[in-house]
């Protein structure tokens, strides 16, 4: 530790990291999980999605708006926090 911090206050900016990541990562991963789990045609392209930008605004004005890309947070951060915690602390 440094200038004396606790080990409190390392838990805590481990958990604040641990949000901050899963929450400006979130989008992508479930734009991806949605690519990957669509109907393929038999070439093995996607019949619903282009592209990543086409799959995040179809998620955005289709699928329920902007909350929509921040699906999985809880359970990202949930699965990211333990282990961002015990790797700074």
């Amino acid at each position: 530790h440094f200038n004396g911090d606790s080990t409190y206050t390392h838990i805590i900016v481990a958990t604040i990291s641990s949000f901050l990541a899963a929450f400006s990562s979130c989008p992508f991963d479930t734009a991806r999980s949605k690519m990957m789990n669509q109907m393929k045609d038999f070439n093995g392209v996607g019949l619903k999605y282009v592209s990543l930008l086409d799959c995040l605004s179809k998620m955005v004005y289709r699928e329920g708006g902007l909350l929509v890309l921040w699906s999985g947070l809880f359970a990202m951060f949930l699965r990211l926090a333990p282990h961002t915690i015990i790797t700074f602390v």
